[in-house]
């Protein structure tokens, strides 16, 4: 069984160019605003286009130095954040 392929509700923006360290999370129904550093970015950016755990895990290993279990345990945690905002959905 393959993961599940989740992407970022349509009310999510990103904002943020992926060079500078100013990175935003705009959720345009509460109009609640979010501050992201790098890391949280890589993994917006890469949840706009649809990604499953193992890719998010991926992105971060290879960009990090970290161990892959300590990797995604950051991700699960961060999309179980977004899931809890309801700016989290499953990709068709």
């Amino acid at each position: 069984m393959s993961e599940r392929k989740l992407k970022l509700n349509q009310r999510a923006t990103v904002e943020g160019n992926g060079v500078d360290e100013d990175y935003v999370l705009v959720d345009t129904h509460s109009a609640t605003l979010c501050a992201c550093n790098e890391t949280a970015w890589r993994l917006l950016d890469t949840l706009k286009s649809g990604a499953t755990i193992g890719e998010m895990t991926d992105r971060l290993t290879t960009a990090y130095e970290v161990e892959e279990e300590t990797a995604k345990a950051h991700v699960v945690e961060f999309v179980s954040r977004l899931g809890v905002m309801g700016l989290i959905d499953e990709a068709a």
